[in-house]
């Protein structure tokens, strides 16, 4: 979970540069994450077990439908509902190699005895009552569910493929039709429309939205070749790692 481009404006140089080093780390690169996780396993649907999301809003001014990205800048990881990481540090190079940005998590975990009942995969198992709890409390405000009894087993197939990724493509699809103009729809920076008013067409679409989840569009600039600084740009004197 992850916002599609940072805050400010996305054909400044340095914007774009982020956008590049993250997006060529999950989907475009040579050594992308997907790409290799599919060289590892040519014949596994990468889409069952593994999947990016951002989280969008929408609202109205004055009587005025718009929408806006949810900047995610929370870092939290939690595991089988049994481990959860809280803290500063980024899934990335700068957080991660340890000679970078200084960073502190907390570590939270869970004795035997304390553990609780649940579901994982249709299959009984131990959990951690807080990292579940937490959990549903974040899945609950994603997908719009009411009733989080629903989302009580994260990977059986009806929960991760009927309710997440389902409400997941709904909400992406009225997003995209209803905002044609949402900068992450395009593949390069030419068909960008900065600055332009995107006025909403058939807004009692958004009725059927669910929550925040949309898919992360992995293919965002993906046919822009000019996205890191050069000679003619000021960044082009910062080190090209400051922006991975």
């Amino acid at each position: 979970m992850l916002p599609p481009y940072p805050g400010g404006i996305i054909t400044d140089v340095s914007t774009s540069a982020v956008i590049k080093y993250q997006f060529n780390s999950i989907s475009q690169g040579s050594d992308s994450l997907l790409l290799r996780l599919q060289q590892k396993f040519p014949s596994v649907d990468l889409s069952q077990y593994v999947s990016f999301h951002c989280l969008r809003s929408h609202g109205y001014i004055r009587d005025r439908l718009v929408t806006e990205q949810i900047y995610v800048h929370a870092k939290i990881m939690l595991i089988d509902d049994r481990i959860a990481i809280i803290g500063s540090a980024n899934i990335n190079d700068r957080s991660m190699r340890g000679s970078r940005d200084s960073e502190i998590a907390a570590l939270f975990e869970c004795k035997e005895e304390h553990m609780v009942p649940s579901k994982m995969n249709g299959y009984e198992f131990k959990v951690n009552p807080f990292v579940y709890n937490l959990r549903l409390r974040l899945w609950r405000d994603y997908l719009g569910v009411p009733n989080p009894s629903l989302l009580a087993d994260p990977v059986h197939p009806h929960t991760y493929i009927h309710i997440w990724k389902e409400i997941a493509a709904r909400n992406t699809e009225i997003y995209y039709r209803v905002f044609p103009l949402l900068p992450e729809k395009f593949r390069k920076k030419s068909d960008l429309k900065v600055g332009e008013d995107p006025i909403p067409v058939d807004p009692h679409l958004m009725k059927d939205v669910r929550g925040f989840l949309m898919d992360l569009p992995l293919t965002f600039l993906a046919d822009e070749p000019h996205m890191t600084p050069t000679v003619f740009d000021k960044e082009f004197v910062v080190p090209h790692k400051l922006f991975q």
